[in-house]
């Protein structure tokens, strides 16, 4: 299965904040043990929202409106959350543009919105330093 470019940015993004946690203890970092490097860099915020403009703009219209949408993975459902809470932000702010939704999207985002284990799992596949 090939990988989109949003999965891509969002794996190399993850190692970069990986590095960072490494770089957050310094030269303890080696002794540290990994689950711990892992904790911290997920609680980096991610610099953007890993979601296509079509897959966002269909759940969070039905979420805007008050439609159930069955999402049953609780990171992803925080994940549409955080987003719809950006798009109800800007409107209050009178910037709601046709755009909107892309540059909500391109906005840091709070968290990576995957389990631990997954995180973990990209950070294994090629080493990060």
């Amino acid at each position: 299965m090939r990988r989109t470019g949003i999965n891509e940015q969002k794996e190399e993004d993850i190692k970069s904040a990986y590095k960072k946690a490494m770089l957050f203890f310094g030269d303890e970092a080696p002794f540290i043990r990994k689950d711990r490097l892992v904790k911290k860099a997920m609680e980096f915020p991610a610099p953007r929202f890993y979601i296509s403009y079509e897959e966002a703009r269909r759940i969070l219209s039905r979420m805007d409106r008050g439609v159930s949408v069955d999402i049953k993975r609780k990171e992803k459902r925080k994940m549409y959350q955080d987003l719809l809470s950006k798009l109800r932000e800007q409107r209050k702010n009178g910037k709601a543009t046709p755009s909107a939704l892309q540059e909500a999207i391109n906005t840091e985002a709070p968290g990576f919105y995957i389990g631990r284990e997954h995180f973990t799992r990209i950070i294994n596949r090629k080493p990060c330093i």
